[in-house]
This record gives C-alpha cells, structure tokens and sequence, in this order.
C-alpha cells in the first residue's frame, strides 16, 4: 500500500549553507519550540564535548 504525507519545512540559510527543519502540517508551534530546544541541547552538548576534549589534549601536550 502507497502511502502519501504532506510535510511542511522551514529553511534558514546560515552563510553558504541552508538548515532545513520538517514537520508535519498541523505541528502545533510549541511542540516545534520544544523540538527545537531539544536539538539545541544536543548541539550546545556536543560543542562543550568537544571543548572539554580539545582542552584535555592542550594539557597533556603541556604536561609533556
């Protein structure tokens, strides 16, 4: 069985680049904020990952 969705995306272009989010039509505006708070979190996780890890490095090379 076939199956069609209609999605409705919102675009934003940052630099050279385009972010695209998707979401069903009748998404409620909050859950969309929710949606994207989460992502956030996620992203802001992985940067103070990444910083953490990059300064760990910076002083086992100073310790050496």
């Amino acid at each position: 069985m076939t199956m069609l969705r209609q999605l409705s995306r919102l675009e934003v272009k940052v630099g050279e680049r385009i972010y695209q989010l998707s979401c069903e039509p009748d998404s409620p505006l909050g859950e969309i904020h929710d949606a994207l708070l989460q992502m956030k979190g996620y992203v802001v996780q992985r940067i103070v990952e990444i910083q953490e890890s990059e300064k760990k490095k910076d002083e086992e090379k100073k310790e050496e």
